[in-house]
């Protein structure tokens, strides 16, 4: 199939080299040097066999990518070559279960001396540079985050988990956290903030933790108040009731979520089940279920397997006795994963079959649950749950079985309702749409920014554009900057604003761009050459001169054009750009914009530094064949970033005649001074 390629080094390359923003992990067993000393090298191949086996599970079920094994230690990637939108959180996760599996090994492993080592593990998130090295074209992530991880890991106490101030700013939400001292590295002027992570925060503790930015809630009265309202119709029926709230990114559906769970908890003798979806959940059978379950039973997180399944079992086997209950009990641990497939009795002596008559037997078991100890189930970024639990959802919410009083409040992004159209008739939808874009807006939201001038009030309001996700992330910012300087020196704190990217934001628009098709993706790198408002035309341009082996500049123009046609379709029907007329017909002048600011500078970041210059030379010179002014403009612009002076200042030369013409005269002066400067700066070119 022909697909579009993008700065591709070689046709070995099956990622392409970028600037992204990833988090690195390294773990380094302690103590296995001088073990290995006293072994036999068959008893030490053994053993470090047996560690990554079991060690390299935990990296892979959290969606990491192991990057290369160094003898004794290990360095795992999230965020390349591949994004989520929680790599963060996820390798923190995996980095807490490396060390369980450490400690699971070496209180199996039969060589004595081997019991006493230890794991260390050092995590950073930043930016890095992905590509390939060595005659081997081995694909790596390099620039000082890598570095820095490495030193956190070279510092960390055996058995614990240190990560990075970065880090630390992306996941402490979600985890016990605590300082440690600041790091001295090697090479380092500053000292290395770091922190110990202790534990991962239960769905329970998350709601009592105290927010950190107090932010009001504004613009989402109605949409609170038809929550409610269907709350209090499953409360008082013997039926489900699903309310479903759809957003793009950063719409305010958790907080939303939060406050209706703050809201009913004084209220009710219920439990409240809160659960976020990874995204990484969505590769795992029924993995949604099973962190219901251990939530809902409160099982201890500190459990073998074995363990697990017997306590699993005797906790469903309380409110279904009997060997009928027995039976289901079984089938449930081993589908939930409670229960490895080669220790689980097949069900009723039948092989295990997950289909209709499986999930009405679980559905009976999910309503003797909700009828002995009644719950309330929240659940954040429906849109990662896996196939698996979502058919059994369904189920759940058929009306004319078994009666249940429950009510579930769903958070997912549109995405979901295009790809399970069905749930339209399932659930109650409730849609989110942008805030107003006014600096009253940021005021009512965060009323301890009054003091900032009303032009800082209203370029943030215009970052944000009416997304709250973004305007925390900014706001957040502005505090750790201090309100006073950004008063003292207004138009500087100005230009910092307009040039910054929270990397929360960049890290979930970069997981955004990933998993979009190969095609759309390129497409949006291209099209951000342009800026967030681009045509057609410039992103054919752009395409025509990627270079490398096997890319466009082989492929005869109309295939590079219904490459670039299929891109934008799919762009459109994930709702990331949008045209700014609509136009049915092939043109190559017709306008699109990207949905977001932030989309359009994170798709362009991605761009490596080396090949910006020849795309934007590309762009520049579609629009420089155009005769209106701007777009003249824009092709000096263009060819500026390009380094290509001399054409640019013939660009500003013609804005400048069209200017005299229809414009004003200090306007046409104004660019003909400026193409003047370029010329002079070309003379000066090496």
């Amino acid at each position: 199939m022909t697909t579009l390629p993008l700065h591709n080094t070689s046709p070995a390359s099956r990622y392409p080299e970028e600037r992204r923003f990833a988090t690195v992990l390294f773990a380094d067993v302690q103590g296995f040097t001088s073990l290995a000393e006293q072994l036999d090298f068959e008893t030490v191949s053994y053993l470090i066999k047996g560690i990554w086996e079991r060690l390299d599970k935990s990296i892979e079920a959290h969606g990491g990518y192991i990057d290369k094994h160094l003898g004794d230690g290990v360095m795992a990637l999230w965020g390349a070559p591949f994004a989520g939108e929680n790599d963060a959180e996820a390798a923190v996760e995996a980095g807490l279960d490396l060390q369980r599996a450490m400690q699971d090994f070496v209180q199996d492993v039969k060589i004595p001396d081997a019991k006493k080592l230890r794991l260390r593990v050092g995590i950073n998130s930043g930016l890095v540079f992905t590509g390939y090295i060595g005659i081997k074209n081995e694909y790596t992530v390099i620039g000082d985050t890598v570095n820095v991880a490495h030193r956190l890991e070279e510092a960390a106490e055996p058995g614990t988990v240190i990560i990075s101030e970065n880090t630390y700013q992306l996941v402490r939400a979600y985890f016990d956290i605590q300082s440690v001292a600041p790091i001295q590295a090697k090479g380092k002027l500053e000292p290395i903030n770091a922190y110990r992570v202790i534990g991962k925060i239960s769905a329970r503790q998350l709601h009592a933790k105290p927010v950190e930015l107090s932010a009001r809630l504004i613009a989402r009265d109605n949409e609170f108040a038809r929550i409610r309202k269907q709350y209090d119709l499953a409360c008082r029926s013997n039926v489900p009731v699903m309310t479903l709230v759809l957003g793009e990114l950063g719409m305010g559906k958790s907080r939303l979520l939060d406050e209706f769970v703050q809201a009913i908890q004084p209220e009710t003798n219920d439990q409240i089940l809160t659960l976020r979806l990874p995204s990484h959940a969505a590769r795992q059978p029924y993995a949604f279920w099973h962190t219901f379950f251990r939530e809902y039973l409160r099982m201890p997180a500190r459990l073998s397997q074995s363990e697990s399944a017997a306590l699993f079992q005797e906790r469903i086997q309380e409110v279904w006795p009997g060997p009928e209950g027995a039976a289901s009990a079984r089938l449930a641990a081993q589908l939930f994963g409670f229960m490895p497939h080669a220790d689980s009795p097949a069900h009723d002596g039948q092989p295990i079959d997950a289909g209709t008559r499986t999930h009405i037997t679980l559905r009976d078991l999910i309503a003797r649950l909700a009828k002995r100890d009644p719950f309330t189930l929240v659940i954040d970024d429906l849109q990662w749950i896996d196939r698996s639990s979502l058919q059994l959802l369904s189920q759940i919410l058929e009306k004319d079985m078994q009666p249940i009083r429950l009510f579930i409040l769903a958070a997912a992004r549109p995405d979901f309702i295009r790809e399970n159209p069905h749930w339209r008739n399932k659930a109650n939808l409730i849609l989110l749409e942008p805030l107003p874009v006014q600096p009253q807006t940021v005021l009512e939201v965060y009323p301890q920014l009054a003091a900032l001038p009303q032009e800082f009030l209203e370029e943030i309001a215009v970052r944000s554009e009416g997304n709250p996700y973004f305007l925390e992330q900014i706001v957040r910012a502005l505090l750790k900057a201090g309100l006073e300087e950004i008063t003292r020196t207004p138009r500087e704190a100005l230009s910092r604003l307009n040039a910054f990217m929270p990397e929360t934001i960049r890290a979930a628009l970069q997981a955004r761009l990933d998993n979009l098709p190969r095609d759309a993706r390129t497409v949006a790198l291209l099209a951000s050459v342009t800026g967030r408002n681009f045509w057609v035309g410039s992103v054919i341009a752009a395409a025509r001169a990627t270079t490398g082996t096997g890319t466009l500049s082989t492929m005869p123009p109309p295939v590079i054009e219904r490459l670039v046609q299929d891109g934008l379709r799919q762009l459109m029907r994930s709702e990331l750009v949008v045209p700014v007329v609509s136009n049915s017909e092939y043109n190559p002048l017709q306008e699109y914009v990207f949905k977001n600011t932030f989309l359009c500078e994170v798709a362009y970041s991605l761009i490596p530094v080396r090949n910006r210059a020849m795309y934007h030379r590309a762009v520049g010179q579609w629009l420089a064949n155009r005769e209106d002014f701007s777009a003249k403009l824009m092709a000096a612009g263009h060819f500026e970033q390009a380094g290509a002076f001399a054409d640019a200042a013939i660009q500003y030369e013609a804005a400048a005649v069209i200017a005299r013409q229809t414009r004003t005269l200090a306007e046409a002066q104004a660019l003909q001074e400026s193409a003047l400067l370029l010329r002079e700066k070309n003379k000066h070119l090496p």
